[in-house]
């Protein structure tokens, strides 16, 4: 899964979210975990983008701080 998403990028967010939503209460636990999975990498995803996000916001070109 989590090659999956490093080849398709932000183009797997949406199915993986839409996923992890319809079957997080799923009665059978086979898709609750898939969906735990799921929730998984999109929190990986989320911390990966928001690291570098957040450096800029001081980065030491004004241009650059006054973009995020």
């Amino acid at each position: 899964l989590v090659a999956m998403v490093r080849c398709l990028d932000s183009h797997a967010m949406p199915p993986l979210a839409e996923f992890a939503e319809r079957n997080v209460a799923n009665p059978d636990w086979r898709y609750r975990a898939a969906a735990a999975e799921c929730l998984g990498v999109l929190v990986d995803l989320d911390r990966a983008v928001q690291e570098p996000y957040a450096s800029l916001a001081s980065d030491p070109v004004e241009a650059v701080r006054d973009s995020t």
